[in-house]
């Protein structure tokens, strides 16, 4: 049969204990590493996302922002939500209510 020393089972023994750790330090670099890549991923996702929701917000205030323009160049003022026309050129000076308006 073999005959093993103690200093070749030693050396054995280090040379399986330093394949083994090798081997699981490999593996917790390659987990942490997909980890990293799904994070990036999901942030990018987000960062994404917040970004077409302000497009639709820049988007939404601008046609609010042209509805409301064309209103005021009509003389329309908005008074508590509700859209009043205002004569431009009052009879004191002031601008007054003149008749309360259909909204658009």
């Amino acid at each position: 049969m073999f005959r093993f020393t103690i200093r070749e089972l030693v050396l054995l023994t280090v040379i399986v204990a330093m394949g083994v750790g090798w081997w699981l330090n490999r593996s917790q670099l390659k987990a942490e590493r997909s980890k990293a890549i799904s994070d990036r991923a999901q942030a990018v996702s987000d960062r994404a996302r917040a970004l077409r929701e302000a497009d639709e917000l820049v988007s939404f205030m601008e046609e609010q922002d042209a509805v409301l323009r064309k209103q005021l160049r009509k003389g329309w003022n908005i008074v508590n939500g509700d859209p009043v026309l205002y004569d431009i050129q009052g009879r004191d000076g002031r601008d007054a209510p003149v008749t309360q308006a259909k909204s658009p």
